[in-house]
């Protein structure tokens, strides 16, 4: 957990930097040893981003939960939209600047032009990031550009998870290449699946999600003059270019942005507005430690929250115990970066393998604004696994790996139960696959009642244990598929390629008669 000043918005927590300090971070990751499955990522947040990734009401499922999962995870994540940045302001925890990819390229092409560090292109239409990788090096003599590649790659649909394959040969291209940083110039959301499908695979420093950057460098698409860029009007002069296409694309952008912010900023201004200011300087900050329990302060607000989390006894606590409790019961008040800080906290714990009980989490101002934040869903008992013991009010979020329990049933049908994250870590980390060969022995319910999460990785899993029911008898059937689940598979559309049950029950009633 490295201690970085993040605000929180709309469930994504933004690295709050300047451009200049956004260079050093990513040079900075781009000189860690480059171990396979080891790449750093940033990502670089705009509107249309918000958009893929969210749901249009804080009571939604995300619209796209592998994406939203990514941005939550990413080691960096800059604001690539005025809108953001005036979000921040609205909500009183401004962010110091606007960071967009188009700005990020050719600034870190300089950068790395000193360090010594390389750079390899990956995506663009035809030659586009070819011209831009020789614009780059005329600007920087010195700059080494390691390759450039531009193939198709698949985000959606059957041809997803059809190329793995494809996967692998850009991958092993990229890594011959030995390149330290990785621009990655798909789009969103392509081009942040593509990474995490594939980060096991490779071996560089850091890879950035660049989106359309390569044309802009090329001039193929033109920029704003310099005084619209600073101003936030960037957006209009592109509709001027493009009214036709664009001019739809930003109008839907902007009122989804207006909907899914305004519970924020209603929220923010009435807590303001009533919180007596005596009451907000009364509450300690302080948290304490006993055995494997965090007890937070009743304030967790900005410049509190990186002081415990960076402690060495929290450290501790988490690389010494399977299991940790976050215990809520004096939280009365907690803001954007607080919040950032405790899902980076969370993500931390992951890493190290710890589940995490997240303890007496009951007071109803704290959880709306979760809500508002639209992170409930990682706190929510929709999302969790309640405990037995309703005295402490106590709820078990199971960050650890996945895992599944095979088990026979009766009329030749076997029951795969999975729980936990089903992801690229857990899928890319399995010794064993013994248990796919005999598979189609017999009728198969796949459980997913107790399963948190799943990617595109854990997508194609699932279409290779299609695949070995394809020519024989006996069928496949998904059972208790919760929404966010289920909303991957939408998203993605690869839904039609499934049959799914309500239950095992039903499941098992499907099977038999059909």
């Amino acid at each position: 957990m490295s201690n970085t000043s993040q605000v929180l918005l709309l469930g994504i927590p933004f690295d709050n930097l300047t451009l200049k300090s956004s260079i050093e971070k990513i040079i900075s990751m781009a000189g860690h040893i480059k171990k396979v499955g080891n790449a750093k990522l940033v990502t670089t947040v705009n509107v249309d981003f918000l958009t893929n990734a969210l749901g249009w009401t804080w009571n939604q499922p995300s619209r796209h939960p592998e994406l939203l999962d990514i941005l939550r995870r990413s080691d960096m994540v800059t604001a690539d939209g005025m809108p953001i940045v005036w979000l921040s302001k609205l909500i009183k925890h401004p962010l110091r600047s606007r960071v967009a990819g188009s700005d990020i390229v050719p600034a870190l092409a300089t950068a790395a032009a000193k360090s010594g560090h390389s750079l390899f292109l990956l995506g663009g239409q035809g030659y586009v990031a070819q011209k831009a990788a020789e614009k780059l090096q005329q600007q920087n003599p010195q700059l080494n550009i390691a390759g450039v590649y531009a193939p198709f790659v698949y985000s959606e649909g059957e041809k997803m998870l059809e190329s793995e394959y494809y996967d692998e040969q850009i991958v092993d291209y990229i890594n011959q290449c030995q390149p330290d940083i990785l621009l990655i110039g798909f789009g969103n959301p392509k081009q942040e699946l593509f990474f995490q499908r594939n980060q096991h695979r490779l071996k560089i420093g850091v890879a950035i999600g660049v989106g359309g950057t390569f044309e802009f460098i090329t001039g193929r698409v033109a920029r704003a003059p310099k005084w619209m860029q600073d101003s936030g009007l960037e957006w209009l002069f592109r509709i001027s270019q493009d009214p036709g296409r664009l001019w739809k694309r930003y109008a839907l952008g902007m009122l989804k942005l207006a909907s899914i912010s305004l519970p924020l900023i209603l929220h923010n201004f009435i807590t303001k507005l009533f919180s007596p200011r005596e009451k907000q300087g009364s509450q300690s900050n302080a948290i304490s430690i006993v055995d494997n329990t965090i007890h937070l302060p009743a304030r967790l607000t900005n410049g509190t929250c990186d002081d415990w989390l960076e402690q060495e006894s929290v450290h501790s606590i988490v690389q010494q115990n399977k299991k940790i409790v976050l215990d809520f019961h004096l939280v009365e008040e907690i803001d954007s970066s607080a919040l950032a800080g405790l899902i980076r906290l969370l993500n931390y714990t992951q890493t190290k393998e710890c589940t995490v009980h997240i303890s007496n989490l009951v007071n109803l101002e704290v959880i709306r604004y979760l809500k508002v934040n639209h992170v409930w869903d990682i706190f929510s008992k929709t999302h969790l696994v309640p405990t037995v013991n309703t005295e402490s009010k106590a709820i078990v979020m199971d960050r650890s790996e996945s895992n599944f329990n095979i088990t026979e049933a009766s009329n030749n049908i076997s029951i795969i139960s999975l729980k936990g994250r089903l992801d690229a870590n857990w899928i890319n980390s399995m010794d064993d696959t013994d248990w796919l060969i005999n598979l189609n022995d017999s009728h198969c319910i796949l459980d997913l009642s107790q399963l948190q999460f799943v990617d595109s990785t854990g997508l194609r899993l699932f279409f290779k244990i299609k695949q070995q029911f394809s020519n024989t008898e006996n069928k496949i059937v998904f059972a208790g598929t919760g929404k966010t689940i289920m909303q991957l598979f939408l998203v993605t559309k690869v839904d039609q390629l499934f049959h799914f049950c309500n239950d095992i029950a039903e499941a098992k009633n499907y099977l038999i008669n059909s």
